[in-house]
């Protein structure tokens, strides 16, 4: 459970924060289903054979989920999560303060098996949809060795008679990025002092990460 802050009375409210983020948890909805179309599309329908469609039916084919290796989620940032942010970059708890600061309150995840898979499945959503930031965290680390490619995309949605055109982040890395990542997040950026020792150590297993993810994509491109 989130903690609460000690601010002051002029913040949006849960109740506000709700309605408000209602449309930005629809526009997720729908770029989170045009994304795995597209995982689902990665192989160009050459991911099931012949011999696996004589072993089940056609309609069990359908019902999985087939995502050529891919694993996607989504959320809408939490409530605390948010006035944490804005209090972080000095901005006011409002609407208005999050549409001018915030590009993350709706987001997606994308797991990725290799890194060639990562940057394919990001040229094709390049392609599709309407993107206003980009950056390379895998080419260029954070400076805690967090590695991994962010985008924002504007989707439209109706929502109560109301058109919207909303900012949508859609993260992309391999699993063994998202389990650095996890690890990190656990110990350093949720933890109010951490050592320095445990940073060091995160900034040298990013390096060992990036190593193995490439180790990976020579593998499976040998000839």
């Amino acid at each position: 459970m989130e903690e609460p802050l000690n601010e002051p009375l002029n913040i949006i409210t849960k109740r506000e924060y709700y309605e408000y983020t209602m449309p930005f948890k629809r526009a997720s909805e729908l770029v989170e289903l045009e994304v795995k179309h597209l995982c689902e599309d990665y192989y160009a329908g050459n991911s099931i054979s012949d011999s696996e469609i004589d072993d089940e039916d056609l309609e069990d084919i359908y019902m999985s989920n087939n995502l050529n290796g891919f694993i996607i989620t989504s959320r809408i940032k939490k409530y605390y999560s948010t006035l944490r942010k804005l209090k972080k970059k000095n901005c006011p708890a409002t609407t208005d303060g999050i549409d001018k600061n915030l590009q993350d309150i709706a987001g997606i995840r994308i797991l990725a098996p290799t890194l060639t898979d990562a940057y394919r499945i990001c040229k094709d959503i390049k392609r599709e949809f309407e993107v206003i930031g980009f950056d390379d965290y895998i080419e260029n680390p954070k400076k805690s060795g967090y590695q991994s490619l962010h985008l924002i995309v504007r989707k439209q949605v109706k929502y109560r008679k109301e058109k919207k055109t909303l900012p949508i982040e859609i993260q992309i890395r391999t699993y063994a990025q998202h389990s650095w990542s996890y690890t990190e997040h656990k110990t350093v950026y949720s933890n109010p002092n951490p050592s320095d020792e445990t940073k060091e150590k995160l900034r040298a297993r990013s390096k060992s990460v990036l190593e193995f993810d490439q180790d990976i994509d020579a593998l499976l491109h040998e000839e």
